[in-house]
Protein backbone atom coordinates (compact mmCIF):
# COMPACT_ATOMS: atom_id res chain seq x y z
CA UNK A 1 0.00 0.00 0.00
CA UNK A 2 1.76 3.26 -1.42
CA UNK A 3 1.41 6.57 1.49
CA UNK A 4 -1.09 8.07 -0.69
CA UNK A 5 -3.39 5.16 -0.02
CA UNK A 6 -3.29 4.96 3.68
CA UNK A 7 -5.97 5.61 5.98
CA UNK A 8 -5.92 8.90 8.08
CA UNK A 9 -4.27 8.50 11.10
CA UNK A 10 -6.69 8.61 14.33
CA UNK A 11 -6.90 8.26 17.70
CA UNK A 12 -8.49 5.50 19.10
CA UNK A 13 -11.52 7.84 20.71
CA UNK A 14 -12.40 9.03 16.90
CA UNK A 15 -10.28 12.37 17.23
CA UNK A 16 -7.55 13.06 14.53
CA UNK A 17 -3.72 12.94 15.67
CA UNK A 18 -1.50 16.44 14.59
CA UNK A 19 -1.08 16.61 11.33
CA UNK A 20 -3.65 14.07 9.92
CA UNK A 21 -6.12 15.22 7.13
CA UNK A 22 -8.91 16.90 8.78
CA UNK A 23 -12.55 14.87 8.44
CA UNK A 24 -15.77 16.90 7.73
CA UNK A 25 -17.80 17.81 11.56
CA UNK A 26 -20.38 15.00 10.65
CA UNK A 27 -20.55 14.48 14.59
CA UNK A 28 -21.47 18.01 15.30
CA UNK A 29 -25.00 18.40 13.43
CA UNK A 30 -25.55 15.20 14.76
CA UNK A 31 -25.09 15.71 18.56
CA UNK A 32 -27.02 19.42 18.47
CA UNK A 33 -30.25 17.45 16.63
CA UNK A 34 -30.21 14.75 19.30
CA UNK A 35 -30.11 17.49 22.44
CA UNK A 36 -32.26 19.71 20.32
CA UNK A 37 -35.04 16.47 19.36
CA UNK A 38 -34.49 15.21 22.70
CA UNK A 39 -35.51 18.47 24.79
CA UNK A 40 -38.40 19.09 22.67
CA UNK A 41 -39.90 15.61 22.85
CA UNK A 42 -39.80 16.09 26.95
CA UNK A 43 -41.27 19.79 26.32
CA UNK A 44 -44.02 18.12 24.12
CA UNK A 45 -44.33 15.59 26.35
CA UNK A 46 -45.08 17.96 29.33
CA UNK A 47 -47.62 19.91 27.56
CA UNK A 48 -49.40 17.14 26.52
CA UNK A 49 -49.40 15.55 30.09
CA UNK A 50 -50.95 19.17 30.89
CA UNK A 51 -53.90 19.63 28.66
CA UNK A 52 -54.87 15.73 29.22
CA UNK A 53 -54.87 15.90 32.68
CA UNK A 54 -56.92 19.74 32.49
CA UNK A 55 -59.11 18.80 29.78
CA UNK A 56 -59.75 22.62 29.49
CA UNK A 57 -58.54 26.08 28.02
CA UNK A 58 -55.14 26.51 29.53
CA UNK A 59 -53.11 29.43 29.91
CA UNK A 60 -49.52 29.27 28.13
CA UNK A 61 -47.46 30.60 30.24
CA UNK A 62 -48.83 28.58 33.19
CA UNK A 63 -48.18 25.48 31.58
CA UNK A 64 -44.48 26.92 30.46
CA UNK A 65 -43.56 27.79 34.28
CA UNK A 66 -41.77 24.60 35.06
CA UNK A 67 -39.82 24.72 31.83
CA UNK A 68 -38.81 28.09 31.59
CA UNK A 69 -34.80 28.61 32.38
CA UNK A 70 -34.72 29.68 36.04
CA UNK A 71 -33.58 28.59 39.13
CA UNK A 72 -34.62 30.91 40.99
CA UNK A 73 -36.72 29.93 44.01
CA UNK A 74 -40.59 32.09 44.09
CA UNK A 75 -40.03 33.43 47.82
CA UNK A 76 -37.43 35.82 45.60
CA UNK A 77 -40.10 37.43 44.23
CA UNK A 78 -41.61 38.65 47.32
CA UNK A 79 -39.04 38.32 50.02
CA UNK A 80 -38.07 41.72 51.69
CA UNK A 81 -34.54 42.95 50.27
CA UNK A 82 -31.71 42.70 49.76
CA UNK A 83 -33.10 38.80 50.21
CA UNK A 84 -33.98 38.30 46.59
CA UNK A 85 -30.41 39.75 44.95
CA UNK A 86 -28.65 37.86 47.13
CA UNK A 87 -30.84 34.48 46.03
CA UNK A 88 -30.43 35.51 42.64
CA UNK A 89 -27.20 36.09 43.08
CA UNK A 90 -26.27 33.00 44.48
CA UNK A 91 -28.21 30.67 42.15
CA UNK A 92 -26.23 32.50 39.71
CA UNK A 93 -22.78 31.60 40.48
CA UNK A 94 -23.68 27.78 42.20
CA UNK A 95 -24.54 27.15 38.48
CA UNK A 96 -22.08 28.54 36.91
CA UNK A 97 -19.48 27.61 39.12
CA UNK A 98 -21.04 23.94 38.95
CA UNK A 99 -21.57 23.61 35.29
CA UNK A 100 -17.69 24.65 34.54
CA UNK A 101 -16.72 21.64 37.32
CA UNK A 102 -19.44 19.57 35.40
CA UNK A 103 -17.57 20.68 31.78
CA UNK A 104 -13.96 19.74 33.04
CA UNK A 105 -14.85 16.55 34.71
CA UNK A 106 -15.80 15.92 31.20
CA UNK A 107 -13.01 16.36 29.61
CA UNK A 108 -11.26 14.71 32.00
CA UNK A 109 -13.20 11.36 32.30
CA UNK A 110 -14.37 11.20 28.80
CA UNK A 111 -12.58 10.60 25.90
CA UNK A 112 -14.59 9.84 22.96
CA UNK A 113 -17.58 13.21 22.08
CA UNK A 114 -20.82 11.14 22.85
CA UNK A 115 -19.15 9.88 26.10
CA UNK A 116 -18.18 13.50 26.88
CA UNK A 117 -21.71 15.28 25.79
CA UNK A 118 -23.60 12.36 28.03
CA UNK A 119 -21.34 13.17 31.10
CA UNK A 120 -21.50 16.77 30.62
CA UNK A 121 -25.55 17.05 30.53
CA UNK A 122 -25.50 14.50 33.43
CA UNK A 123 -23.20 16.88 35.75
CA UNK A 124 -25.74 19.94 34.64
CA UNK A 125 -28.66 17.91 35.69
CA UNK A 126 -26.94 17.34 38.93
CA UNK A 127 -25.86 21.02 39.12
CA UNK A 128 -29.51 21.96 38.79
CA UNK A 129 -30.50 19.71 41.20
CA UNK A 130 -27.57 20.35 43.95
CA UNK A 131 -28.71 24.71 43.66
CA UNK A 132 -32.28 23.82 44.46
CA UNK A 133 -31.18 21.21 47.06
CA UNK A 134 -29.08 23.97 49.01
CA UNK A 135 -32.11 26.36 48.99
CA UNK A 136 -33.88 23.42 50.30
CA UNK A 137 -31.75 22.74 52.99
CA UNK A 138 -32.65 26.39 54.40
CA UNK A 139 -36.27 25.56 53.90
CA UNK A 140 -36.08 22.54 56.33
CA UNK A 141 -33.95 23.97 58.90
CA UNK A 142 -36.32 26.83 59.39
CA UNK A 143 -39.22 24.35 59.48
CA UNK A 144 -37.62 22.54 61.93
CA UNK A 145 -36.72 25.30 64.18
CA UNK A 146 -40.40 26.57 63.81
CA UNK A 147 -42.42 23.13 64.38
CA UNK A 148 -39.54 20.61 65.84
CA UNK A 149 -38.99 17.14 64.44
CA UNK A 150 -36.59 16.90 61.49
CA UNK A 151 -38.60 18.49 58.85
CA UNK A 152 -39.78 14.83 57.51
CA UNK A 153 -43.74 16.59 56.20
CA UNK A 154 -41.69 19.72 54.85
CA UNK A 155 -38.94 16.61 52.35
CA UNK A 156 -42.15 14.87 51.41
CA UNK A 157 -44.56 17.14 50.21
CA UNK A 158 -42.18 20.52 48.78
CA UNK A 159 -38.72 19.57 49.32
CA UNK A 160 -39.12 16.09 46.67
CA UNK A 161 -41.28 17.69 44.01
CA UNK A 162 -38.62 20.96 43.80
CA UNK A 163 -36.02 18.38 43.50
CA UNK A 164 -38.19 16.87 40.84
CA UNK A 165 -38.84 19.74 38.88
CA UNK A 166 -35.29 20.77 39.05
CA UNK A 167 -34.38 16.87 37.31
CA UNK A 168 -36.80 18.09 34.36
CA UNK A 169 -35.05 21.76 34.05
CA UNK A 170 -31.95 19.89 34.05
CA UNK A 171 -32.90 17.55 31.33
CA UNK A 172 -34.08 20.18 29.03
CA UNK A 173 -32.06 23.62 29.86
CA UNK A 174 -28.83 21.32 30.21
CA UNK A 175 -29.71 19.40 26.69
CA UNK A 176 -29.59 22.30 25.16
CA UNK A 177 -25.95 23.70 26.31
CA UNK A 178 -24.59 20.28 26.09
CA UNK A 179 -25.39 20.12 22.22
CA UNK A 180 -24.23 23.68 21.67
CA UNK A 181 -20.76 24.00 23.92
CA UNK A 182 -19.89 20.23 23.94
CA UNK A 183 -17.45 20.70 21.16
CA UNK A 184 -16.00 23.93 22.46
CA UNK A 185 -14.22 21.43 24.97
CA UNK A 186 -10.65 21.18 24.99
CA UNK A 187 -9.39 17.95 24.53
CA UNK A 188 -7.22 17.56 26.67
CA UNK A 189 -6.45 19.55 29.95
CA UNK A 190 -3.79 18.66 31.78
CA UNK A 191 -4.60 20.40 34.79
CA UNK A 192 -8.04 19.78 35.13
CA UNK A 193 -7.91 17.91 38.53
CA UNK A 194 -6.37 21.22 39.86
CA UNK A 195 -8.53 23.47 38.74
CA UNK A 196 -11.39 21.27 39.53
CA UNK A 197 -10.56 21.16 43.04
CA UNK A 198 -11.09 25.05 43.34
CA UNK A 199 -14.25 25.44 42.00
CA UNK A 200 -15.46 22.63 43.70
CA UNK A 201 -14.71 24.41 46.91
CA UNK A 202 -16.28 27.62 45.75
CA UNK A 203 -19.44 26.15 44.73
CA UNK A 204 -19.38 24.17 47.88
CA UNK A 205 -18.73 27.52 49.83
CA UNK A 206 -21.86 29.32 47.52
CA UNK A 207 -24.00 25.94 48.30
CA UNK A 208 -23.86 27.06 52.20
CA UNK A 209 -24.43 30.25 51.66
CA UNK A 210 -27.67 29.85 49.17
CA UNK A 211 -28.75 27.48 52.12
CA UNK A 212 -28.14 30.38 54.79
CA UNK A 213 -29.85 32.77 52.48
CA UNK A 214 -32.84 30.73 52.19
CA UNK A 215 -33.62 30.60 55.59
CA UNK A 216 -33.52 34.53 56.29
CA UNK A 217 -35.65 35.31 52.73
CA UNK A 218 -38.42 32.95 54.29
CA UNK A 219 -37.98 34.52 57.33
CA UNK A 220 -38.48 37.85 55.81
CA UNK A 221 -41.50 36.74 54.74
CA UNK A 222 -43.35 37.01 57.95
CA UNK A 223 -41.87 39.24 60.44
CA UNK A 224 -40.31 42.59 57.59
CA UNK A 225 -42.97 43.04 55.22
CA UNK A 226 -44.43 46.66 56.14
CA UNK A 227 -47.60 46.55 57.40
CA UNK A 228 -50.33 49.16 56.28
CA UNK A 229 -49.76 52.79 57.38
CA UNK A 230 -52.68 53.98 59.84
CA UNK A 231 -53.18 56.83 57.61
CA UNK A 232 -54.54 54.22 54.93
CA UNK A 233 -58.21 54.89 54.38
CA UNK A 234 -61.01 52.52 56.23
CA UNK A 235 -61.09 49.22 54.16
CA UNK A 236 -64.76 49.12 52.28
CA UNK A 237 -64.72 45.23 51.85
CA UNK A 238 -62.92 43.28 54.17
CA UNK A 239 -63.39 39.88 55.25
CA UNK A 240 -66.17 38.96 57.49
CA UNK A 241 -64.30 38.04 61.36
CA UNK A 242 -66.63 34.34 61.13
CA UNK A 243 -67.80 32.67 58.16
CA UNK A 244 -71.36 32.84 56.82
CA UNK A 245 -72.12 29.30 57.78
CA UNK A 246 -73.39 28.92 61.27
CA UNK A 247 -71.10 26.82 63.79
CA UNK A 248 -73.04 23.40 64.78
CA UNK A 249 -75.61 23.63 67.10
CA UNK A 250 -73.99 21.24 69.07
CA UNK A 251 -70.75 20.27 70.08
CA UNK A 252 -69.66 16.36 70.44
CA UNK A 253 -68.07 15.37 73.46
CA UNK A 254 -64.58 15.71 73.32
CA UNK A 255 -64.28 17.86 70.21
CA UNK A 256 -61.93 20.75 70.38
CA UNK A 257 -62.71 24.03 71.57
CA UNK A 258 -61.73 26.78 69.04
CA UNK A 259 -60.10 28.56 72.28
CA UNK A 260 -57.76 25.67 72.36
CA UNK A 261 -56.42 25.67 69.42
CA UNK A 262 -53.35 27.46 67.86
CA UNK A 263 -53.86 28.38 63.97
CA UNK A 264 -50.80 28.83 61.88
CA UNK A 265 -49.98 28.53 58.24
CA UNK A 266 -46.24 27.93 56.58
CA UNK A 267 -44.66 25.48 54.70
CA UNK A 268 -44.83 27.68 50.92
CA UNK A 269 -43.09 26.28 48.18
CA UNK A 270 -43.67 25.88 44.65
CA UNK A 271 -42.57 23.36 41.98
CA UNK A 272 -44.21 23.62 38.08
CA UNK A 273 -46.35 26.26 38.16
CA UNK A 274 -47.91 24.68 41.27
CA UNK A 275 -47.79 26.11 44.51
CA UNK A 276 -48.77 24.68 48.02
CA UNK A 277 -48.80 25.80 51.85
CA UNK A 278 -49.88 23.94 55.22
CA UNK A 279 -52.11 25.27 57.44
CA UNK A 280 -51.53 24.06 60.82
CA UNK A 281 -54.08 23.25 63.93
CA UNK A 282 -52.11 22.87 67.44
CA UNK A 283 -54.02 21.26 70.51
CA UNK A 284 -52.04 23.44 73.30
CA UNK A 285 -54.69 22.16 76.37
CA UNK A 286 -53.48 19.66 78.40
CA UNK A 287 -56.23 16.70 77.01
CA UNK A 288 -57.13 15.02 74.10
CA UNK A 289 -59.63 16.50 71.64
CA UNK A 290 -61.38 16.09 68.26
CA UNK A 291 -61.08 18.06 65.00
CA UNK A 292 -63.06 17.39 62.13
CA UNK A 293 -64.03 18.69 58.79
CA UNK A 294 -61.74 21.27 57.25
CA UNK A 295 -60.07 24.60 58.21
CA UNK A 296 -62.02 27.62 57.47
CA UNK A 297 -60.32 30.52 55.28
CA UNK A 298 -60.35 34.30 53.91
CA UNK A 299 -58.52 36.60 52.91
CA UNK A 300 -57.28 40.51 52.01
CA UNK A 301 -55.18 42.84 50.65
CA UNK A 302 -52.96 45.42 52.07
CA UNK A 303 -56.00 47.71 52.18
CA UNK A 304 -58.12 45.12 54.07
CA UNK A 305 -60.30 44.83 51.65
CA UNK A 306 -61.25 40.94 50.95
CA UNK A 307 -59.53 38.68 48.23
CA UNK A 308 -62.05 35.93 46.79
CA UNK A 309 -60.40 32.69 45.83
CA UNK A 310 -62.67 30.18 44.43
CA UNK A 311 -61.99 27.30 47.23
CA UNK A 312 -62.43 23.63 46.20
CA UNK A 313 -62.50 20.56 48.63
CA UNK A 314 -59.59 18.19 47.69
CA UNK A 315 -56.97 15.81 48.73
CA UNK A 316 -53.82 17.65 50.09
CA UNK A 317 -50.19 17.63 48.51
CA UNK A 318 -49.52 13.62 49.30
CA UNK A 319 -53.34 12.49 49.09
CA UNK A 320 -54.04 13.06 52.73
CA UNK A 321 -57.50 14.78 53.97
CA UNK A 322 -59.37 13.88 50.74
CA UNK A 323 -62.30 12.83 53.55
CA UNK A 324 -63.06 14.77 56.86
CA UNK A 325 -62.89 12.29 59.49
CA UNK A 326 -62.51 12.93 63.09
CA UNK A 327 -59.43 13.21 64.27
CA UNK A 328 -58.09 12.73 67.49
CA UNK A 329 -55.52 15.32 68.95
CA UNK A 330 -52.66 14.74 71.97
CA UNK A 331 -51.99 17.33 73.84
CA UNK A 332 -49.57 19.39 71.58
CA UNK A 333 -50.32 17.35 68.87
CA UNK A 334 -51.24 19.41 65.39
CA UNK A 335 -53.67 18.46 62.46
CA UNK A 336 -52.23 19.46 59.26
CA UNK A 337 -54.51 20.90 55.86
CA UNK A 338 -52.73 21.13 52.85
CA UNK A 339 -53.56 24.30 50.48
CA UNK A 340 -52.53 24.26 46.60
CA UNK A 341 -53.33 26.66 43.96
CA UNK A 342 -51.63 27.25 40.59
CA UNK A 343 -49.67 30.67 40.14
CA UNK A 344 -51.86 32.41 37.42
CA UNK A 345 -50.84 35.73 39.26
CA UNK A 346 -48.15 38.02 37.33
CA UNK A 347 -44.41 37.19 38.73
CA UNK A 348 -43.95 39.09 41.93
CA UNK A 349 -47.69 40.08 42.37
CA UNK A 350 -49.09 39.38 45.33
CA UNK A 351 -52.34 40.17 45.70
CA UNK A 352 -52.97 38.87 49.37
CA UNK A 353 -51.06 40.05 52.71
CA UNK A 354 -53.00 38.87 55.32
CA UNK A 355 -54.82 35.25 55.72
CA UNK A 356 -57.69 34.67 58.31
CA UNK A 357 -58.18 31.20 59.38
CA UNK A 358 -60.54 29.62 61.80
CA UNK A 359 -60.29 25.49 62.84
CA UNK A 360 -63.82 25.05 60.80
CA UNK A 361 -66.83 27.29 59.67
CA UNK A 362 -68.51 29.55 61.90
CA UNK A 363 -65.23 30.06 64.57
CA UNK A 364 -63.14 33.36 64.97
CA UNK A 365 -60.58 33.90 62.53
CA UNK A 366 -57.22 34.02 63.55
CA UNK A 367 -55.70 37.08 60.94
CA UNK A 368 -52.15 35.89 60.04
CA UNK A 369 -49.76 38.49 58.10
CA UNK A 370 -49.28 36.67 54.92
CA UNK A 371 -48.02 37.43 51.47
CA UNK A 372 -49.82 35.12 48.82
CA UNK A 373 -50.10 35.16 44.98
CA UNK A 374 -53.53 34.09 44.77
CA UNK A 375 -55.93 36.24 43.28
CA UNK A 376 -60.08 36.99 42.76
CA UNK A 377 -60.89 33.47 41.41
CA UNK A 378 -58.08 31.20 41.78
CA UNK A 379 -58.89 27.88 42.26
CA UNK A 380 -57.72 27.37 45.70
CA UNK A 381 -57.96 23.26 46.64
CA UNK A 382 -58.59 22.81 50.72
CA UNK A 383 -58.06 19.27 52.14
CA UNK A 384 -59.45 17.79 55.12
CA UNK A 385 -58.04 17.75 58.92
CA UNK A 386 -55.55 14.76 58.88
CA UNK A 387 -52.67 14.15 61.01
CA UNK A 388 -49.68 15.96 60.62
CA UNK A 389 -46.60 13.04 59.86
CA UNK A 390 -44.48 12.44 62.53
CA UNK A 391 -41.44 14.70 62.05
CA UNK A 392 -38.16 12.79 60.90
Amino acid sequence: MTPAQEAPATTTDGEHTPGAPPRRPSGRRGVAVVGVATALAVLLAALVRDVVRRAAPWDVSTTLDGWRATLVPAVAGYAVPPHPAVLVTLVTVGTGLLAALAALVAVRVARGRAVRALVLWVGLVLAAVCVVGAFEVGQVVLEIERFGGRGGAHVRMFALPALGAAVRWGVLWGGLVTALTVRLLAERAPRAGRAAGVLGALALVTLVLLAGASRAASISTATEVAQPSEAVATPTDPPAVRASVAPPATVDPGSCAQESLTMAIGGFDAASGRRAAAVTATNDTALPCTLTGRPDLAFADADGDAVRPELVEGPGWSGEGAEAVPLTLAPGQSATADLQWRGDAPGGVFDVQEVWLAPWAGALRTVLPEPMDLRDGTELTVSAWYAAPEQG
